[in-house]
């Protein structure tokens, strides 16, 4: 039978992803192939250095301090949001607020989410973030690419802004869609403090989180810096593949803690005023 290889370390992913994207590099300027900027490209003709990547991307894993933290920080902010009558009374009756009210709960589940994450506000600044709703239905083309919503990161992890689509098409009408997709983007802005937190802070050797803030960056070189066209490494990118992840367990989370809260209160009470 044939034994697993033992888990690479830090150093030597990082060298392959070093190697792997210079080697994407070449052939996409061989072939005249712009890699960065906005839009996507067609990658027909980079498959086989796309996939090298792509296999190198899926290995960069969080480290297991994360994962508790991250998983705790979870707990801790839906706790924080059951106590609050307003955030109780719209989970409740989603569908039937005001679009208003919806957008209010989605800024301060926001604003208690980067508060949890905040590790005693030396990771990140909750006054930072930034709102925009849009409407943007479905397209009709099969396999178009639908925005739900977007982080975008401004003057390293400190500021940044959530975009997010609030039409029926996006989920925005279901309060754990809802969630999921704000919790999502939300979350970048935790990954965009981790790496900017080396510059800001000396003291690294000793840092539980130091693992996950040198992949982050890693990554961030190779896949901001040059290749942010190619869609083809979307879901393998390490920040997407955690907040796709931690999104779709925040969802199930925070639904099953509104379906108990339910359980034990006969009568949702009323918004207060």
């Amino acid at each position: 039978m044939k034994q697993n290889s033992a888990p690479k370390t830090w150093p030597e992913l990082s060298s392959a992803c070093d190697q792997i994207s210079a080697r994407l590099q070449e052939a996409a300027d061989k072939l005249g192939i712009p890699l960065r900027g906005g839009g996507f490209v067609d990658q027909s003709a980079l498959k086989n250095e796309i996939a090298g990547l792509k296999a190198v991307y899926n290995e960069l894993k969080f480290s297991p301090a994360y994962e508790r933290w991250s998983e705790n920080r979870r707990k801790a902010l839906i706790k924080t949001l059951f106590s609050s009558p307003e955030f109780v009374h719209a989970a409740a009756n989603w569908e039937q607020i005001t679009p208003k009210m919806r957008q209010d709960t989605i800024r301060q589940m926001s604003l208690k989410l980067q508060e949890a994450y905040s590790n005693k506000g030396t990771l990140f600044t909750p006054k930072s973030v930034r709102f925009r709703f849009f409407e943007q239905e479905a397209p009709k083309e099969k396999g178009a690419y639908f925005e739900r919503g977007r982080a975008i990161n401004g003057l390293g992890g400190w500021h940044f802004t959530v975009s997010l689509n609030t039409h029926k098409d996006a989920g925005a009408l279901d309060f754990g869609r809802a969630m999921n997709a704000a919790f999502h983007e939300n979350l970048h802005g935790v990954h965009f403090a981790l790496m900017d937190y080396p510059d800001r802070c000396k003291e690294l050797d000793h840092h539980p989180l130091k693992d996950d803030m040198a992949m982050l960056n890693q990554a961030k070189q190779i896949q901001v810096e040059k290749f942010s066209r190619i869609l083809a490494l979307y879901h393998s990118i390490p920040w997407e593949a955690d907040a796709h992840r931690q999104s779709k367990l925040f969802e199930r989370e925070i639904t099953e803690a509104l379906h108990a809260h339910k359980k034990t209160q006969d009568v949702i009470p009323p918004a207060p005023h």
